[in-house]
């Protein structure tokens, strides 16, 4: 596929990752804690577990997989808000939700990685 392709199909992919992740935003409106954020890292983890997984076992063409990974897991994922989030929930002063919160992603993500990967090459 040439360059040109690819990039579209990675800004279009990226653009509806973008779209889902401000779905989520805004049928999440929880204040207290940023779910949305956690919802979106931590199956968005799991999708590119899902996309890496499939495509090591099954193959799918590099473009594709550009195109999921980079573009759509890379406009849904959010470690920017993240951590964002993070220092607000500490600017209220609370400081062990918003240390619970930046160990727990990252931890939680790679789970949601490695579970996918692990299921994928068990039963493909």
């Amino acid at each position: 596929m040439s360059p040109m392709v690819q990039t579209l199909m990675v800004a279009a992919l990226g653009l509806l990752g973008v779209l889902c992740r401000y779905g989520l935003d805004t049928s999440l409106k929880d204040l207290s804690f940023p779910w949305s954020t956690l919802i979106a890292n931590l199956s968005g983890a799991f999708l590119a577990g899902v996309i890496y997984a499939y495509a090591s076992t099954r193959g799918i063409s590099q473009s594709l997989q550009l195109g999921l990974l980079v573009g759509f897991c890379g406009g849904y994922t959010t470690f920017s808000a993240m951590t964002l989030q993070s220092l607000q929930l500490i600017e209220k002063g609370r400081i062990e939700l918003a240390m619970l919160y930046l160990l727990g992603s990252p931890l939680l993500g790679l789970a949601m990685v490695a579970l996918p990967v692990l299921l994928v090459k068990r039963f493909l």
